[in-house]
């Protein structure tokens, strides 16, 4: 059985990847912290180690299997995430984990693989886990969404993707390979789905072309942080008609508060 795009194989699995997230949580939910975090730690070994063994397989074809992407990043990243529960990389994290909702949604590459194959459940079960582990850690509430790292998730998002987009000339011109049989991490250099030649039409430009993406990553943050956005203006709001009241205050009394003032240092 195949599994197929948006065919009904396709469709049930991401059902059950949903499914199983959501029983991760029920039962963490009535467990303690420190075995909740436990549990999530295991779980996000396995996208780790199969990142790293892939390193280590294909060793002899190193530069054109390492782990440069956002969803690897993440992956990597997560155990460090759940253990320690730090800010900015949990909040970094939730946004990064997005390339593997893409990667089960958008599996072209991988649609020809037989369900319940080998191939397929690592694949699937790392990704059910890249995706799911993040948003967790904030629904169990071991860690809190917080617009302040908003801005710094942009930025270090920026710099990872120029990051990379420098080793895949550096990697292409060390082995004098042309961009079409180079390495392409993070489509830097070229698109390679129908999403990204849409954007390269519009902006026909290696590196570049990817700045059409930004919407749709302010689209994806903003349906994360809207809560806590709104909550922000909401307590912000008393605040901002306070700051009014005694700027008003203040120069309705200005010069007569000067004139008291002058009168008590000088005797006038």
């Amino acid at each position: 059985m195949i599994w197929g795009t948006f065919t009904k194989e396709h469709l049930v699995s991401l059902a059950l990847a949903t499914l199983v997230n959501v029983l991760i949580y029920l039962i963490l939910s009535r467990n303690t912290r420190s075995k909740q975090i436990i549990a999530l730690f295991l779980f996000s070994l396995f996208g780790a180690g199969v990142i790293i063994y892939n390193i280590v397989a294909n060793s002899g074809d190193i530069w054109r299997n390492l782990p440069l992407s956002f969803m690897a990043f993440n992956m990597l990243l997560l155990p460090l995430a759940v253990l320690f529960r730090e800010r900015q990389l949990c909040n970094l994290l939730l946004i990064w984990s997005g390339t593997s909702f893409i990667a089960l949604i958008f599996n072209y590459d991988m649609a020809h693989l037989e369900i319940l194959s080998f191939e397929f459940l690592i694949y699937f079960t790392m990704h059910m886990f890249g995706a799911g582990i993040p948003i967790l850690l904030f629904e169990l509430n071991l860690v809190k969404r917080d617009t302040r790292t908003v801005f710094p998730t942009l930025v270090i998002t920026f710099f990872t993707y120029t990051a990379v987009h420098l080793a895949n000339l550096v990697i292409n011109s060390a082995n004098g390979w042309p961009v079409m049989e180079g390495v392409n991490y993070m489509s830097t250099l070229a698109p390679n789905s129908s999403l990204l030649n849409f954007f390269h039409a519009i902006i026909p430009s290696s590196y570049w072309y990817m700045i059409l993406a930004l919407p749709l990553i302010l689209l994806y943050m903003l349906y994360w942080y809207l809560p806590e956005i709104l909550d922000d203006v909401r307590r912000r709001k008393p605040l901002r008609a306070k700051l009014r009241d005694i700027d008003k205050f203040y120069e309705e009394y200005e010069e007569e508060y000067i004139e008291e003032i002058i009168d008590e240092k000088y005797g006038y």
